[in-house]
C-alpha cells in the first residue's frame, strides 16, 4: 500500500507502523517537523519525499475554491492532498479540513489517531457586518458592501456514508 504522510503523523504520535507499505510525503511537511521526536520518526520511517506535480496542486484548489477549503488549508495541506492524487495513495492526515477535501476529491484517507470528520462539509464566505453572502471563488477578503473582513461558515453537511480508521 500508498501512504501520503501528512505532519500530523509525525508530530501528534509516538510510533507509526507502515512496515510492508510505501510511504511518501512532501517537501512542506518535512519543513514543518521541528522537534526532535518529529525528526526522529521521519528518520526512522524514511519516507520518499516527493514534490507534486501542478496538474495535482491545481485540482486540490479548485475544488477547495468550490468547497470554501481554500482559506483554511495550508500549502502543506495542499501539497499532501495533490500527492495522494498524483501516486493514487492513501492520505494519512488528522486535520479535518484535508479529510474533508480528500472527500470531495473521492481519495482515500486515514487517521493516524482515530480522529475523523463525521459529515462532509461545506464552507460560505460572508460579512459578518452586513450579512452580504459571497461565491467561494470571490478572490476578495474584504467586503464590497460595507468594507469589513469576510469570513466562512460551515453551511451544508452530509453525513458520511463510510466509517474510516
Amino acid at each position: 500500500m500508498k501512504y501520503v504522510l501528512d505532519s500530523s503523523c509525525f508530530i501528534n504520535t509516538n510510533s507509526l507502523n507502515f512496515e510492508e507499505s510505501e510511504t511518501y510525503t512532501t517537501p512542506s511537511v518535512i519543513k514543518e517537523l521541528k522537534d526532535f521526536k518529529s525528526k526522529a520518526l521521519l528518520n526512522i520511517i524514511n519516507p520518499e519525499i516527493i514534490k507534486p506535480k501542478k496538474e495535482c496542486l491545481r485540482i486540490v484548489k479548485e475544488k477547495a475554491k468550490k468547497t470554501g477549503d481554500i482559506n483554511v488549508l495550508s500549502e502543506t495541506d495542499i501539497e499532501v492532498i495533490a500527492l495522494g492524487i498524483e501516486i493514487e495513495g492513501i492520505v494519512v492526515s488528522d486535520d479535518f479540513d484535508v479529510q474533508n477535501i480528500c472527500e470531495e476529491l473521492r481519495i482515500d484517507w486515514r487517521s493516524i489517531s482515530g480522529t475523523n470528520i463525521k459529515k462532509l462539509f461545506k464552507r460560505e464566505k460572508y460579512c459578518p457586518a452586513c450579512g452580504k453572502k459571497f461565491k467561494n471563488t470571490f478572490e476578495g477578503n474584504i467586503c464590497n458592501i460595507c468594507g469589513h473582513k469576510l469570513k466562512y461558515r460551515v453551511v451544508k453537511t452530509k453525513k458520511l456514508k463510510t466509517k474510516k480508521t
